[in-house]
Protein backbone atom coordinates (compact mmCIF):
# COMPACT_ATOMS: atom_id res chain seq x y z
CA UNK A 1 0.00 0.00 0.00
CA UNK A 2 1.23 3.47 -0.82
CA UNK A 3 1.04 6.05 1.96
CA UNK A 4 0.07 9.49 0.65
CA UNK A 5 0.32 11.42 3.92
CA UNK A 6 2.81 10.80 6.71
CA UNK A 7 2.63 12.51 10.08
CA UNK A 8 5.76 12.15 12.20
CA UNK A 9 4.95 11.05 15.76
CA UNK A 10 5.75 13.56 18.47
CA UNK A 11 8.59 12.28 20.65
CA UNK A 12 7.25 12.35 24.22
CA UNK A 13 8.98 15.07 26.24
CA UNK A 14 9.60 12.83 29.23
CA UNK A 15 11.25 10.14 27.06
CA UNK A 16 13.35 12.79 25.29
CA UNK A 17 14.57 14.25 28.59
CA UNK A 18 15.51 10.79 29.84
CA UNK A 19 17.15 9.65 26.61
CA UNK A 20 14.73 6.76 26.13
CA UNK A 21 14.55 5.07 22.72
CA UNK A 22 12.06 2.47 21.61
CA UNK A 23 9.52 1.20 19.13
CA UNK A 24 5.81 0.49 18.79
CA UNK A 25 4.19 -2.19 16.64
CA UNK A 26 0.71 -1.18 15.52
CA UNK A 27 -2.12 -2.69 13.58
CA UNK A 28 -4.78 -0.54 11.94
CA UNK A 29 -7.34 -0.46 9.16
CA UNK A 30 -6.92 1.54 5.99
CA UNK A 31 -10.49 2.32 5.00
CA UNK A 32 -11.79 2.34 1.44
CA UNK A 33 -11.41 6.14 1.40
CA UNK A 34 -7.71 5.97 2.42
CA UNK A 35 -8.17 7.10 6.02
CA UNK A 36 -6.90 5.07 8.96
CA UNK A 37 -8.95 3.78 11.89
CA UNK A 38 -9.20 1.07 14.54
CA UNK A 39 -5.52 1.38 15.45
CA UNK A 40 -4.22 -0.77 18.26
CA UNK A 41 -0.85 -1.50 19.84
CA UNK A 42 0.44 -5.03 19.24
CA UNK A 43 3.71 -4.63 21.14
CA UNK A 44 6.00 -1.86 22.38
CA UNK A 45 9.42 -1.48 23.92
CA UNK A 46 9.47 0.03 26.44
CA UNK A 47 5.81 -0.58 27.19
CA UNK A 48 3.45 2.43 27.29
CA UNK A 49 6.13 5.08 26.73
CA UNK A 50 5.47 5.80 23.04
CA UNK A 51 2.00 4.26 22.61
CA UNK A 52 -0.06 7.48 22.58
CA UNK A 53 2.34 9.29 20.22
CA UNK A 54 2.32 6.34 17.80
CA UNK A 55 -1.47 6.03 17.79
CA UNK A 56 -1.99 9.77 17.32
CA UNK A 57 0.36 9.84 14.33
CA UNK A 58 -0.98 6.72 12.59
CA UNK A 59 -4.55 7.94 12.79
CA UNK A 60 -3.51 11.00 10.76
CA UNK A 61 -1.80 9.01 7.99
CA UNK A 62 -3.50 8.57 4.61
CA UNK A 63 -3.09 5.87 1.96
CA UNK A 64 -4.11 5.14 -1.58
CA UNK A 65 -7.09 2.84 -1.10
CA UNK A 66 -6.51 -0.88 -1.48
CA UNK A 67 -8.47 -2.21 -4.45
CA UNK A 68 -9.85 -5.64 -5.20
CA UNK A 69 -11.38 -6.11 -8.61
CA UNK A 70 -11.24 -2.37 -9.15
CA UNK A 71 -13.20 -1.59 -5.97
CA UNK A 72 -11.67 0.13 -2.95
CA UNK A 73 -11.96 -2.02 0.19
CA UNK A 74 -10.82 -1.84 3.80
CA UNK A 75 -7.45 -3.44 4.47
CA UNK A 76 -5.76 -4.31 7.76
CA UNK A 77 -2.13 -3.08 7.97
CA UNK A 78 0.76 -3.54 10.41
CA UNK A 79 3.60 -1.08 10.98
CA UNK A 80 6.50 -0.50 13.36
CA UNK A 81 7.33 3.04 14.46
CA UNK A 82 10.82 3.56 15.86
CA UNK A 83 11.59 6.33 18.29
CA UNK A 84 15.28 7.21 18.02
CA UNK A 85 17.32 10.09 19.37
CA UNK A 86 19.59 12.14 17.15
CA UNK A 87 23.26 11.77 18.07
Amino acid sequence: MRRTRFVQPQFPTRALERGIRGWVDLEFTVAADGTTRDARIRAAEPAQVFDRAALDAVLRWRYEPYKVGGLAVDQRVAARLRFELAD
